[in-house]
């Protein structure tokens, strides 16, 4: 407030909108630049909607992605003036670009976009929970072929995940299923 302050870089996202509240409003106000980081929370963002079809109203804003997805949130804030992307893919980073073309959601589709995330992040929560009230049932014996997996289909959590394709629960094919991968595999 004090004109000290030209230009602020601070993570703002879909999954981290905390800034929009008040400091981008601020920041806004007093003329400061600002740059927004960790679009994607380094990846995260992505293990939340792998699988799931982009909303057929994404078009309604030019939306082809994803990733422009996330960032057509971030850039149609109008205090936002440049977002930094992460990626080292060719692909991705022109995938990226396009989110600076066309046009960009308004108030209210941006908050139809957050209440959507928000809704596919309940649903994975709610197969997580599932998946982990089934193992916790199973004998010892289930666990012959265990195997530890990294970030496939929770995202950041590392879940216990049966390799037995002969002898898959009806649990694991519906994860499976629901997440449209081979993550048991």
């Amino acid at each position: 407030e004090d004109g000290l302050v030209d230009f602020i870089q601070v993570n703002y996202s879909m999954m981290e909108p905390q800034a929009g509240e008040r400091l981008l409003p601020l920041a806004a106000e007093n003329g400061v630049g600002v740059a927004i980081s960790r679009p994607f929370i380094n990846g995260d963002y992505f293990s939340k909607v792998r699988g799931h079809e982009l909303p057929e109203w994404a078009a309604e804003f030019d939306c082809e992605s994803w990733a422009q997805f996330s960032l057509k949130f971030i850039l149609a804030n109008p205090a936002v003036n440049c977002v930094l992307t992460e990626t080292a893919n060719p692909n991705h980073a022109v995938d990226n670009l396009g989110a600076g073309f066309g046009r960009l959601p308004d108030a209210a589709m941006r908050k139809r976009m957050l209440q959507h995330l928000r809704d596919l992040q309940e649903q994975l929560a709610q197969v997580e929970h599932v998946l982990r009230c089934e193992c916790f049932r199973r004998t010892p014996d289930d666990f012959f072929e265990l195997v530890r997996v990294g970030s496939i289909a929770f995202g950041q959590h590392r879940e216990l995940v049966f390799r037995r394709r002969e002898h898959r629960h009806p649990i694991e094919q519906a994860c499976c299923e629901l997440h449209q991968s081979d993550w048991y595999r």
